[in-house]
């Protein structure tokens, strides 16, 4: 085998043991998970689920050890990397939303990004989309990226939705509060 060959076989295996081994929290078998806002429920407040107090897009939110700008987003029904291997075609009953985002971190070591979970609000329920699409190219997702101080790294995050869904869009970065949101808008 030629060595890039077993470079590229490495971290593909890399990947899939870390994705094996490294808990999630709240993990489900779906990667959509609807939470009930209710008075019936204690440990949901509506005021931290209804995503209508946050960040605007273009503004940074100011978590523990990042400052994180939504710097626009998009829905799409396909992704276009600029690379045909790593593109994502259209698939019946999907969107993709794209949020272009930046993380500046503020703390004074390195310290290791990590995506978020996307949150859309209707009718009383969240709707949680807590797993990224993994593209594997510059600037697409973050891979484990880790990142010194004062410095700023932007990326593309890609989350898969459902065609069909409506409400308010949010984004709450890891480690961020579960009340620590940037709003996005309606779709």
């Amino acid at each position: 085998m030629k060595k890039g060959t077993k470079i590229v076989i490495g971290v593909i295996a890399g990947i899939v043991i870390l994705g094996i081994i490294v808990p999630k929290k709240d993990r489900t078998s779906k990667d959509q998970e609807t939470v009930t806002t209710s008075s019936s429920n204690p440990n949901i407040s509506s005021s931290s689920n209804d995503h209508t107090s946050g960040v605007p897009v273009g503004q940074p939110l100011h978590t523990q050890y990042f400052d994180v700008t939504v710097n626009k987003y998009d829905i799409k029904d396909r992704v276009n990397t600029g690379n045909q291997f790593t593109d994502l075609g259209k698939e019946e009953g999907t969107k993709y939303l794209i949020i272009d985002v930046s993380f500046k971190n503020t703390d004074k070591e390195t310290r290791t990004m990590l995506d978020g979970v996307v949150l859309i609000s209707n009718g009383g329920n969240v709707y949680r989309y807590e797993q990224p699409e993994p593209i594997m190219l510059p600037g697409w997702g973050l891979l484990l990226d880790n990142i010194n101080p004062g410095v700023t790294k932007r990326t593309k995050l890609v989350y898969k939705i459902p065609a069909d869904v409506a409400g308010t869009i949010s984004f709450n970065p890891a480690r961020a509060g579960d009340d620590e949101v940037i709003l996005l808008g309606k779709i």
